[in-house]
């Protein structure tokens, strides 16, 4: 009953020195409840619509406006103007007034009543992730389908029997299945990995920052007073970080992601394994980092130059596969990592945790790894602080 009692002291110390420090409430209380529901705000309609898009028809013929009017029919495109300026429209491109332009060339039709092949030439604003998909893929479908009914037609015409064929028309065809976001929306992609990514920064930041108070504030000596064992001490300071950030994904999963309408196909007892086990990790390794520094505020600048990095590393949003050798070697350190690589084949795919192995294992190395360094930092503080 000792150690129990020790243990909920500590943690409850540990509850009111973040209600008492206006920095650590917004941080640890109030940041986790509303940065998710502003992303998914940002992300509100998952898909983008009536993307602005130039066409320059230099055929002007009943093809070319065919054409034409099934691109303006593409739900993710809104053909706003037809021009022939280019000087114009590369300003426009430049500006992202449009971020495409089609260009029909001028023997279009010509060329398709002959039988010739001919192109359609689009320029693409590529620095933008989404307009290939949103943009050429569309469009290449469409530019399919109309071949399609060109090739028949001119075999009719010239009285060709293969137009009673369909097959002997088009050959060879794609069939596009998708599975796993049927929709192919980036907001359904993102928000899940966004969330847990928000969730796990601000433990860590948290976590350090708190640890850090406790030499900012001189209060090393009143905490280690609390206990003679440095491991109580270091499971009473982690247990509340790891209760509340449990709370807060619950709260996540079953409010936020309802209402977004976020789909979320891991058995949540499952992901929830490996959650508990990478914000364990994080807390532990927030600690450590927080014996180091002198002033709360030097975590939050450790959140400006690792947030992104970190969401590259973990093979979310960039395979992993791809990344340099050296990357994934000191990917294995971070504690974000295992949490962030499962969280896309289990959210996204409805893995199961056979398919995570490794990470469970990486999570449960850095939470052995990160206690002793914790652990042997006490030691060194202590002996500072509270010389026998």
């Amino acid at each position: 009953m000792k150690t129990l009692s020790k243990i909920y002291d500590i943690s409850v110390r540990e509850l009111q020195k973040i209600t008492g420090d206006v920095n650590l409430l917004l941080v640890l209380i109030i940041a986790p409840l509303l940065y998710p529901f502003l992303y998914g705000g940002i992300y509100y309609l998952k898909v983008e619509k009536d993307v602005p898009v130039v066409v320059v028809d230099n055929d002007n013929s009943e093809y070319s406006r065919a054409i034409i009017k099934l691109f303006d029919a593409i739900q993710s495109i809104k053909i706003i103007k037809q021009k022939f300026d280019k000087k114009e429209i590369e300003d426009m491109l430049v500006s992202g007034e449009i971020h495409s332009m089609i260009e029909i060339p001028k023997d279009f039709s010509k060329s398709l009543i002959k039988g010739k092949q001919t192109e359609i030439y689009m320029t693409l604003n590529s620095g933008r992730l989404l307009v290939l998909s949103d943009i050429a893929i569309p469009v290449s479908q469409n530019v399919a389908v109309m071949g399609a009914k060109v090739t028949g037609k001119f075999l009719q015409n010239n009285d060709i029997p293969a137009v009673k064929n369909k097959e002997l028309i088009q050959p060879i065809g794609v069939s596009f299945q998708s599975p796993y976001n049927p929709f192919m929306t980036y907001g359904d992609m993102v928000l899940p990995g966004l969330v847990i990514m928000i969730f796990i920064q601000i433990i860590f930041i948290g976590v350090a920052a708190a640890t850090a108070k406790e030499c900012e504030a001189k209060n090393w000596g009143s905490l280690l007073k609390m206990s003679k064992s440095n491991t109580l001490l270091l499971f009473g300071r982690v247990f509340p970080y790891v209760l509340l950030f449990t709370a807060y994904w619950i709260f996540a999963r079953f409010i936020m992601f309802s209402v977004f309408d976020i789909p979320f196909l891991a058995k949540d007892s499952q992901f929830l394994i490996i959650y508990l086990l990478s914000i364990i990790s994080i807390s532990l390794a927030g600690s450590w980092v927080g014996t180091f520094l002198k002033y709360k505020i030097m975590p939050f600048v450790i959140l400006g130059f690792t947030t992104y990095p970190i969401f590259m590393m973990s093979g979310y949003a960039w395979p992993s596969m791809q990344l340099p050798l050296l990357v994934k070697y000191i990917g294995y350190a971070i504690p974000h990592i295992p949490i962030l690589s499962s969280a896309f084949s289990m959210a996204q795919m409805g893995a199961d945790l056979t398919y995570i192995v490794p990470q469970i294992i990486n999570s449960i190395i850095l939470i052995i790894v990160f206690t002793i360094l914790n652990l042997l930092r006490f030691k060194k503080i202590r002996k500072r602080y509270c010389p026998e």
